[in-house]
């Protein structure tokens, strides 16, 4: 139809991207077979990376290796560096026999850090690459920087519980040292220090200090992360790399959508958990650490056993809600691995979300000096 308008009406440059855009859109979402020759002319003409993306995503819940590699060529050469698409480059390349291209790639995925390099490590059988570099302790420094009087501010507010001005003194703070990262890591290490967890982290981000882990990654409230999580029998690094993707250990947090404390419950499911247990409860509780991971990992708990004791679904559920892993479940129509089921979950903040939370288990374990793998060789083996 839209090709028949364009031969009959006159359409401005910018008309027509609109209007292709569109149609390229809902032939994606809709999955529409019979305009995918269209499609592949679209995706080039438009040069949009979100379309591509989708189109990737498509090929891949139906492991069309071959429509994959087509495609991945008409990302941008930015978003093509991305892990994401280099493991999935790999992976076809080792679909269809080229082994030695698909080691290349896969090796240098290995000697970075997180959930595609994990997953890389593990398909050749490596050891995982951390790459923690902790900045020196610099005392002299963390001195005259509490001297500075909006540090001075930021401690009194946190004294006082007003945890959202806090953070706006800080993110300020941080937003006029973008010229100077050596005073945000500064910055970082007394935060850190202070037992400002969110703020360590938000300054050890700002200043790209990816691999000083153990600001980025700090380790608070271990007493309470592994009572409960003997009484969950789950590992306590799994609650604390959902509370480090939820709130980034702040007790205080509260979503925009209403979600509270460490492990971001939501009012009506504390409620629901609670009850559960016989356990006293008010909506205000949840700010307080206890009882914020006694419901968390309750639920989480609820979630495994809901599901089998599958973590993706678990973590999937815990995101987005368990009504959506049931919908989402087997939507193919055909099983598939997990590494696949994973990058096609349709809510791009749920799939960064599970990403998240068990790279984030493999690095605590890390740093916490236990045994480490991202996926347990059930998960693996297992078809989604």
């Amino acid at each position: 139809l839209w090709t028949d308008y364009q031969g009959k009406l006159e359409f401005s440059a910018g008309q027509t991207q609109a209007v292709e855009y569109a149609i390229a859109l809902r032939s994606l979402f809709a999955k529409t077979e019979s305009n995918i020759p269209w499609l592949e002319d679209a995706l080039a003409r438009l040069g949009e990376d979100k379309l591509v993306e989708i189109r990737l995503r498509w090929a891949l819940a139906e492991q069309d290796w071959v429509a994959l590699e087509q495609t991945l060529p008409k990302l941008s050469e930015q978003q093509r560096g991305d892990s994401a698409w280099r493991y999935w480059q790999a992976v076809a390349q080792e679909r269809r026999g080229d082994n030695e291209s698909a080691t290349q790639i896969l090796q240098a995925l290995a000697g970075e850090r997180g959930y595609y390099s994990f997953l890389a490590a593990d398909k050749l059988g490596q050891v995982y690459a951390f790459n923690n570099q902790p900045l020196a302790p610099q005392d002299p420094v963390r001195v005259s920087l509490q001297r500075q009087p909006v540090v001075q501010r930021i401690e009194e507010l946190r004294f006082h519980e007003e945890e959202s001005l806090a953070h706006s003194e800080w993110f300020k703070v941080l937003q006029d040292s973008d010229d100077n990262p050596a005073q945000q890591r500064q910055l970082a290490q007394l935060a850190s220090q202070q037992g400002w967890h969110r703020m360590a982290i938000d300054a050890a981000n700002r200043a790209k200090a990816w691999d000083a882990l153990d600001l980025r990654f700090p380790t608070p409230y271990q007493k309470t992360f592994k009572h409960y999580a003997a009484v969950r029998q789950v590992p306590s690094t799994e609650l604390m790399a959902i509370a480090r993707r939820e709130s980034a250990f702040s007790p205080q947090a509260r979503s925009p959508v209403g979600a509270r404390g460490l492990m971001q419950i939501m009012p009506a499911t504390g409620k629901q958990v609670a009850s559960s247990l016989g356990q006293p409860h008010s909506g205000a509780d949840l700010y307080q650490v206890e009882h914020n991971v006694l419901l968390g990992s309750a639920y989480y708990r609820q979630l495994l056993d809901r599901f089998g004791g599958n973590r993706v679904f678990a973590l999937t559920a815990y995101n987005a809600g368990p009504h959506r892993v049931d919908r989402w479940r087997n939507k193919q129509g055909q099983e598939v691995p997990v590494d696949i089921w994973i990058e096609t979950i349709p809510y791009k903040e749920t799939r960064n979300y599970v990403q998240a939370v068990l790279s984030y288990n493999v690095v605590f374990q890390y740093l916490l000096g236990d045994a480490h793998r991202l996926l347990t060789p059930e998960e693996e083996q297992a078809q989604y």
